[in-house]
């Protein structure tokens, strides 16, 4: 019995031990997190005009066939909305760093970019597979390898 009992005391002594010390941990993360967010807030505007921005290729959109499917449909009308937009592929980039890289005044028209490039990906992966699934698969292929492109290599 006093065995089992040092046993339990040990262990809620351990338990709390590593209670305490992970609280320390995420008190310095969330400090320093915090810190890195106020510092971003205050960053004057950077320019912009130089980023990688993201044209869709007239031929690419000119290439497409018209098919009777509401998803391929939807599709292509974002893909021509989105013509003629500033587009970025900010996938991995924290608001933060964001904010910090182009100034907090940029913060929304970045966020936007971004916002596009998700819808184009979104788009061209649906136009993609549609097109693979009507016979298209040289054009799907076409679609899919520009879709590699947007992407960074991780």
């Amino acid at each position: 019995m006093p065995v089992f009992f040092i046993l339990v005391i040990t262990l809620v002594i351990l338990i709390r031990y590593e209670i305490t010390r992970n609280s320390k941990t995420e008190r310095k993360s969330s400090k320093a997190f915090w810190e890195r967010e106020r510092e971003a807030s205050f960053t004057r505007n950077k320019d912009i005009s130089g980023l990688d921005y993201i044209n869709i290729p007239e031929d690419l959109i000119a290439s497409l066939p018209s098919l009777e499917n509401e998803e391929y449909t939807a599709a292509l009308e974002n893909l021509n909305a989105l013509k003629g937009t500033k587009i970025l592929n900010l996938t991995g980039i924290t608001n933060t760093d964001l904010k910090a890289s182009y100034g907090t005044g940029n913060f929304a028209f970045l966020s936007e970019c971004d916002e596009r490039f998700n819808t184009l990906y979104v788009s061209l992966k649906t136009i993609s597979r549609t097109l693979k699934e009507a016979g298209y698969t040289d054009l799907s292929d076409k679609i899919y390898v520009y879709l590699s492109g947007l992407l960074p290599l991780q």
